[in-house]
């Protein structure tokens, strides 16, 4: 069983509050994120100092085929799993549910680095994704206890898609070198194969992480089987 409560106010109420606001050098510069958050037709490239300055985590999002989108954090949602295992009990309050947002209402939801849904995606988009298993981006791809199998079941449109189980295999694939802001950044590299035996079709995520944390530090992952792909990089990390 899954409690949740919100931990950050909507971004769109903020955006509604920036008129009574002034010309303040902050909401000049919140003003300016709001008109460039949306996916347009050419990528968004925000400075460290922009990036820095703004008072909210925040994201890259890149749907394949599409320009890069600068969105921020709305929400952060904190869930709490019911279990007897009392390792997990005492890591619950640690998890929290993101929803990044752009001014034109789209939202990427992720969970310990996980796309989880996605809401106002021209293509279509991920509704639900639940499994009875922690998934090992929540424990943690970098320990050698962590399990390298998961299964899922997701729900997508268009198409109406119910449902579906997934099944996924990790492989650690060695150090790679990111550059987020500006910063050259050591990550372990992990390729996650996922099989959907229902529609006989394979697909792979690709996931860039910390060594010491194990935190999802970038990302490309399928929206659902018969969607695109977005890759997700964490320019502001949230802090709970």
């Amino acid at each position: 069983m899954l409690t949740t409560f919100s931990r950050i106010m909507p971004v769109a109420l903020l955006a509604l509050a920036l008129p009574l606001s002034g010309c303040s050098q902050k909401s000049t510069a919140l003003s300016d994120t709001f008109s460039v958050a949306a996916f347009g037709p050419q990528d968004i490239e925000k400075s460290v100092e922009d990036i820095e300055a703004l008072p909210w985590a925040s994201i890259y999002a890149k749907l394949d085929g599409d320009a890069q989108a600068f969105m921020v954090l709305g929400f952060a949602e904190k869930r709490a799993l019911l279990t007897e295992d009392t390792d997990l009990k005492a890591d619950a309050s640690a998890i929290y549910q993101l929803k990044w947002l752009s001014a034109n209402n789209e939202m990427v939801v992720t969970e310990s680095g996980r796309l989880m849904k996605t809401v106002g995606l021209q293509n279509g988009n991920l509704l639900n994704s639940e499994s009875d298993a922690i998934d090992p981006l929540r424990l943690g791809l970098h320990k050698e206890s962590t399990p390298t199998f998961w299964a899922r079941t997701i729900d997508w449109q268009p198409g109406n898609h119910f449902g579906y189980t997934l099944t996924s295999s990790f492989e650690n694939k060695g150090i790679q070198t990111l550059v987020i802001n500006e910063k050259p950044i050591e990550a372990l590299y992990f390729v996650e194969t996922v099989d959907v035996p229902k529609l006989d079709i394979q697909y792979k995520n690709e996931f860039w992480i910390s060594s010491q944390s194990g935190r999802v530090l970038s990302s490309k992952q399928v929206i659902a089987p018969t969607l695109p792909s977005i890759e997700i990089t964490i320019l502001k990390p949230f802090s709970s």
